[in-house]
């Protein structure tokens, strides 16, 4: 592909620029779109087959480019944006009020930016939860468990629960590495836990997120990610800026804020490799710098 784009380059007389090295947000809209297809979709799904793939692709793109809000267009979905653009077609005339700069401001020295949904205790999502007795489990677990969404919606009853009562700690074989990892189950977690499985229409159940889906015997990433934008809208945050994801990373945010021992989070969320939990935090040199001038010896 890169060799063809480099003759085609040089038949057209088109010259290339090129972002500086170490600089991704002077390309910040297309990291961003990377980020979430990556997040939302391709770490959240298992493909099958290549038409499966292009199905589920097709919806999350079509959901992308007309359905969900845009930060971008004021928070207004691009289909309705582009209608009223449309009905005010004079504004073309002034194109420079719509121009935005290609670079994007640097993030803050030594933050690293997870969006985090808690903010200690029960936490501000669980709050708006009432009496639900699924989704306070499904959120406490997402929490402190720090799977990927298709771990945890593929968790089994005998996976947490063992002689009458929750486990406090539990393992289990991730679907994309293929390893095991292991997760602790907070009191608060536990309680909430044994309250749903012990719920009627848990009875007889393997999995511990039935699904409501004739033919489906467990939740699915889709279905997961709409109730994880429903708690979202419940606290009053932006849904198209948070995800499953968010859920994964919120603890290990703040033990990593707390703590900053990123061996402790790499063991936690699973990772095979130190870079990759770097890049997940968002990790970068002005955090290694500030722990730098924080060690005096």
């Amino acid at each position: 592909t890169s060799n063809a784009m480099l003759a085609w380059c040089e038949e057209a007389a088109v010259s290339w620029h090129f972002i500086a090295p170490g600089k991704p947000m002077q390309n910040g809209i297309c990291e961003a779109f990377n980020s979430k297809m990556r997040d939302e979709l391709l770490n959240e799904t298992l493909f099958f087959g290549l038409d499966q793939a292009r199905r589920i692709v097709a919806s999350w793109v079509a959901d992308y480019n007309a359905a969900r809000p845009h930060s971008a267009l004021g928070y207004e979905t691009p289909a309705a944006f582009a209608a009223q653009f449309a009905a005010t077609g004079d504004r073309l005339h002034a194109m420079e009020t719509f121009r935005r700069s290609p670079i994007a401001p640097s993030a803050q020295a030594g933050k690293c930016h997870p969006p985090a949904l808690v903010s200690g205790g029960e936490g501000r999502g669980s709050q708006h939860m009432g009496g639900n007795a699924r989704d306070l489990a499904l959120f406490n677990m997402a929490v402190h468990s720090k799977l990927r969404g298709y771990d945890i919606v593929g968790l089994r009853v005998r996976d947490v629960f063992v002689a009458g009562r929750v486990k406090e700690r539990a393992s289990m074989i991730q679907s994309k590495t293929g390893k095991p990892v292991r997760f602790e189950i907070t009191e608060a977690t536990r309680l909430s836990l044994e309250r749903w499985i012990r719920e009627p229409e848990m009875i007889g159940l393997e999995f511990l997120w039935p699904s409501r889906i004739y033919g489906s015997p467990h939740l699915s990433t889709r279905q997961y990610a709409k109730i994880v934008r429903g708690w979202v809208s419940s606290i009053g945050l932006e849904p198209s800026a948070y995800g499953t994801h968010s859920m994964r990373r919120t603890k290990v945010a703040q033990i990593y804020k707390k703590t900053e021992n990123l061996r402790a989070v790499q063991l936690l969320l699973g990772h095979t490799e130190m870079d990759s939990t770097v890049r997940y935090l968002g990790v970068d040199i002005e955090d290694a710098l500030s722990l730098s001038e924080g060690t005096d010896l």
